[in-house]
């Protein structure tokens, strides 16, 4: 059995790929025997596995410029975030490019915490439209503070930053506290 994965003249009844060869392999047509005894769920997961290993693959530009679109590092010295640990973690000191616009938000398993408020080097500033923390890292040193509501008490959610395009990068966890529903991050500009 053959894939088409391109344009091209073969033999008759032959699909070729664009290179000018037959293509031969698993397809949807043919799947490879274990796929047949696997479960439904099983074949989505395994087929969307792949799918995205053989798009990596070819276009592996595509998660450098995801990467790239994140502005925030931890700073020289800072504690990295663990996703393995489940409780508040992560770094409070980041580094960014100069003038950098960076947007911070809040996730969180239940979807009940939210970002309230937010203020920068002391200056209170409005959320965006969806709830978001936009602004610009102008200073050497930018404390951005930040006001939680809604949580279940001790519930631990992330404070994320919106890398563009669909992507985020967890910037470090927070415990919600009704008593001190707040926080602070350091982005360090230069």
């Amino acid at each position: 059995m053959f894939i088409l994965v391109g344009s091209g003249a073969g033999k008759a009844g032959e699909q070729v790929a664009s290179i000018g060869r037959p293509v031969t392999g698993p397809s949807i047509e043919n799947p490879p025997p274990e796929l047949m005894r696997a479960t439904n769920l099983e074949k989505v997961f395994l087929w969307t596995f792949l799918f995205k290993l053989s798009y990596t693959a070819r276009n592996p530009l595509d998660l450098e410029s995801i990467s790239m679109a994140c502005k925030l590092s931890p700073h020289a010295g800072s504690i990295a975030f663990d996703p393995g640990n489940p409780a508040a973690n992560g770094p409070t000191d980041f580094d960014s490019a100069k003038d950098a616009q960076i947007t911070v938000f809040v996730d969180s398993d239940s979807g009940t915490v939210h970002l309230g408020a937010a203020s920068l080097n002391g200056v209170s500033f409005a959320l965006d439209a969806n709830g978001n923390a936009a602004f610009k890292a102008s200073n050497p040193v930018n404390a951005l503070g930040m006001g939680f509501l809604g949580g279940v008490p001790g519930e631990v959610f992330r404070i994320k930053e919106d890398c563009g395009a669909g992507a985020s990068q967890v910037l470090r966890t927070w415990a919600f506290d009704v008593a001190n529903p707040t926080t602070e991050i350091r982005i360090h500009a230069s």
